[in-house]
């Protein structure tokens, strides 16, 4: 096997204990498993089977008694998904002598070890595990995870000198090596530091190490369906990202770098805000036949009185028009009457704007925006101005109202080959330019009268 990241020589203490895994691991597995280094990273594309991998190594020493395992991700949702690591686990582990305590989210096994599982979503739940002790630490989807509070867990991996009570084969708890593991796609929140951190070998922690995993690493997988679904997302960006794991962070050509984006937990408190919901509107609804329509955008920006921007809310769905509407208008009553409200102009027409002003989002303070330029005007040449604003560090995005999929396209926007979506670049720059256009607004008045 090649060996492009020098991988170390591995002791026979950390081959593979495979008394609660099921499946035979692959090669690349068996190498991640018996990696005698503090820190390893897994993965870096779709389909190389990185919740498996760290399921495995997780439970190589759970015949060692008092050893400590947990295994994590962004939300407890992300862990309770089919084919997660909550749910392989109990795929495992349900018929055998480990015990599950599901108030706790914890295996228990007879020797006394444990595998729990534990989440990182609020900028406070890594302080959850103050005090706790593990000697392994595996965190899926690692790009996901803010740096603080991933690399915080590193503090929690700790073991006795000495011990006395021992596994069949006289291993002890002393005895077990210390490991922090992470796996992770390309693209995510906040993927720099995970890629300085691992993957790119002139900057990587010089005691870490990577070990790539792709869709043809994985014997257990359909490669040939799985390609083919990824090769149906229409985004080449995504595509190289997800089957090559091409860690592009700031793609050739894209307006948008991702790094000056500051991920924060709260809205705007101060009272001198500016806030505006601005529509790109889409009527048809994901069906076989249509499996990725565009999708109608509404994104609540806001602005201090220092100048600084917040998106602060996403709404971003493929309905139909009726059930379009009625997601406008359940958003604007959320938002409340003090939130304006603009509809992009292009596309819709007098009528479409007039029927949304007197029946969908009547009451509400609501305003037609015609880009510069009008029809005529490309997309990207409407995103300059908010893409140089967010490149001179003047965004800021509420961590929960951001989805993946929406950062993806907001910063692969502009780059050689991008032929995905860009209903969120159109809702960002008409929010960004309507905020900031130079002339007076003609709000309409609350009873809905133009």
């Amino acid at each position: 096997m090649p060996d492009p990241y020098n991988w170390p020589t591995c002791n026979e203490l950390l081959q593979p204990r495979l008394r609660y895994c099921p499946v035979e691991p692959t090669a690349k597995q068996q190498l991640f498993c018996i990696l005698d280094t503090p820190e390893a990273f897994f993965g870096g594309a779709a389909g190389g089977g990185k919740s498996v991998t760290l399921l495995i190594a997780a439970l190589m020493f759970c015949d060692v008694p008092g050893y400590s395992a947990i295994l994590m991700r962004n939300t407890y949702q992300d862990l309770a998904l089919p084919g997660a690591l909550m749910d392989i686990s109990h795929d495992w582990l349900d018929d055998t002598d480990a015990h599950w305590d599901g108030s706790q989210k914890r295996w228990t096994f007879p020797s006394g070890a444990s595998l729990s599982f534990g989440y990182l979503d609020g900028p406070r739940d890594h302080l959850r595990y103050k005090g706790a002790e593990f000697q392994y630490v595996g965190i899926d989807e690692m790009s996901e995870i803010r740096e603080e509070q991933a690399l915080y867990m590193l503090s929690r991996i700790r073991r006795p000198k000495h011990a006395t009570n021992a596994a069949p084969d006289g291993v002890t708890l002393a005895d077990v090596p210390l490991r922090f593991r992470g796996s992770s796609n390309p693209g995510g929140y906040y993927p720099r530091y995970v890629h300085d951190r691992y993957v790119n070998q002139e900057t990587r922690e010089p005691d870490s190490v990577f070990v790539p995993a792709r869709i043809d690493d994985n014997p257990y997988l359909d490669e040939e369906s799985y390609e083919q679904s990824l090769k149906r997302m229409g985004n080449q960006i995504l595509y190289q990202q997800l089957r090559h794991g091409v860690w592009d962070l700031n793609p050739e050509g894209a307006m948008f770098d991702k790094d000056k984006l500051v991920i924060v937990d709260e809205p705007f408190v101060e009272q001198k805000v500016e806030r505006l919901r601005f529509w790109d509107i889409a009527g048809t609804k994901k069906t076989s036949s249509s499996p990725d329509p565009d999708r109608s955008a509404g994104l609540l920006l806001a602005r201090d009185k220092a100048g600084f921007y917040r998106v602060e809310d996403l709404q971003w769905f493929a309905e139909d028009p009726a059930e379009t509407e009625r997601r406008i208008r359940q958003t604007a009553e959320i938002d409340g009457k003090n939130i304006k409200v603009a509809i992009e102009a292009i596309g819709v027409g007098k009528l479409f704007y007039d029927q949304y002003v007197r029946t969908v989002l009547r009451g509400f303070m609501v305003e037609r925006h015609t880009f510069k330029g009008g029809r005529n005007q490309d997309k990207e040449s409407r995103a300059r101005l908010v893409a140089s604003a967010w490149n001179n560090g003047l965004f800021s995005w509420v961590s929960k109202s951001q989805s993946r999929e929406a950062l993806d396209e907001i910063c692969s926007f502009g780059a050689a080959g991008y032929k995905g979506h860009d209903d969120v670049v159109d809702a960002l720059s008409g929010a960004f330019n309507h905020m900031n256009r130079n002339r007076q607004a003609t709000w309409t008045r609350p009873d809905g009268v133009i």
